[in-house]
């Protein structure tokens, strides 16, 4: 087996990722939050607001270059990192903020700074503002929030996470977002590899009218997404679809 040297640079960086400890983020939870608690945009269509508050958080994020890197950028604050999407599921998550840092599974340090702002600023915001809690009358809630800490069953409020509950989903799942970008590369290194491959998506896409965000290895959406479950069907799929668009012409 042929096998590459990828450099003293390389391998330096590499060894430095994985001895950093995984750290909690607050960066964006705390950006996102002080930008629609000042109500920055109320009264646009929330798609507008969105984008403003993306803008927000793009300005307000710190720069880190580390040392022997050439390409730069990280999703998080912390050389290894997890974020914290308030707005999503961040509010569930912060019920582990006593113990990130001491539990069993995917331990997380967390600043004492860190947590004591998302306890005053970030969770105060945004726990009568998630779905749960508005969707509950207000008789249900109390009983609803202490089922959470002992929970019973699981309620997961963004849709694009229902593959996860699919068994060996990271097995068999082929995720569209990565799909356009292999596309684009294999259709430079070999164009003939591409062209099957092409015909398979222009087929699914074709077929079912859209671009979904999950298919199985048999190029059919994977199974949460089939029937009357359709998602997806705005939005990342009008960008997705775009993507493929572009990926097909280079195949014309």
């Amino acid at each position: 087996m042929h096998v590459i040297d990828v450099g003293a640079r390389v391998r330096a960086l590499h060894e430095e990722v994985l001895a950093f400890r995984p750290a909690l983020c607050a960066e964006r939870a705390l950006l996102v939050t002080e930008f629609f608690r000042a109500r920055r945009g109320a009264g646009a269509p929330v798609v507008v607001q969105k984008a403003e508050a993306l803008t927000h958080v793009l300005r307000g994020k710190q720069v880190r270059i580390h040392p022997r890197e050439l390409l730069v950028g990280c999703f998080t604050s912390h050389r290894v990192g997890g974020g914290l999407y308030p707005e999503l599921h961040g509010v569930a998550m912060l019920e582990d903020l006593g113990r990130f840092d001491r539990r069993a599974v995917n331990p997380l340090a967390v600043a004492p700074a860190d947590r004591r702002r998302l306890l005053r600023e970030v969770l105060p915001f945004w726990l009568p503002r998630i779905m749960a809690i508005r969707a509950l009358p207000p008789a249900r809630v109390a009983r609803f929030l202490a089922d959470q800490l002992a929970p019973t069953f699981h309620l997961i409020n963004e849709t694009g996470g229902i593959s996860h509950f699919v068994p060996d989903y990271q097995g068999t799942a082929i995720w569209t977002s990565l799909g356009a970008m292999y596309l684009h590369l294999l259709q430079r290194a070999s164009p003939g590899s591409a062209r099957p491959i092409v015909r398979a998506y222009r087929a699914a896409i074709e077929r079912d009218g859209t671009v979904w965000e999950v298919y199985d290895g048999r190029v059919r959406p994977l199974r949460p997404y089939r029937g009357r479950l359709g998602i997806f069907i705005a939005d990342e799929a009008m960008l997705w679809a775009a993507i493929f668009a572009e990926a097909f012409e280079e195949q014309a």
